[in-house]
């Protein structure tokens, strides 16, 4: 009964760790997930002051602003706002992908909570 009562309490003790390791690891992630919406924020507003800086409102909505502007303000904006939108989409893709890695963090814990239910090792 004693050995029963060991194994037991080592295997518990196992589920707990792995529950605390699982929580560890969706607090990272979500911590980057809130760091990349910051950058990606901040990304935004700095185009967004480019945008007003050269062209006296921000086209964002209303591309008539954008497709009628004078050439000389076109050639002042291009070459800023492109190396602006290349860096953008660049920490977009990251974003993304630290999006899926969460999502598939999440999908692995409803799994595993199913098949426990399932097994009933419930502790």
């Amino acid at each position: 009964m004693k050995q029963a009562s060991l194994q037991f309490n080592i295997w518990k003790q196992c589920i707990e760790q792995r529950e605390a390791d699982g929580m560890l690891f969706s607090v990272i992630i979500s911590i980057l997930v809130v760091a990349f919406c910051l950058v990606i924020d901040n990304m935004i507003s700095a185009i967004a002051a480019e945008m007003e800086l050269v062209f006296g409102v921000v086209f964002i909505g209303q591309q008539h602003v954008f497709i009628n502007a004078e050439l000389s303000k076109l050639e002042e904006a291009c070459p800023v706002l492109n190396d602006q939108f290349i860096t953008f989409g660049t920490t977009l893709g990251y974003f993304n992908t630290i999006i899926i890695v969460t999502g598939l963090g999440y999908l692995t814990a409803i799994i595993q909570k199913f098949t426990i239910q399932r097994l009933k090792d419930n502790v």
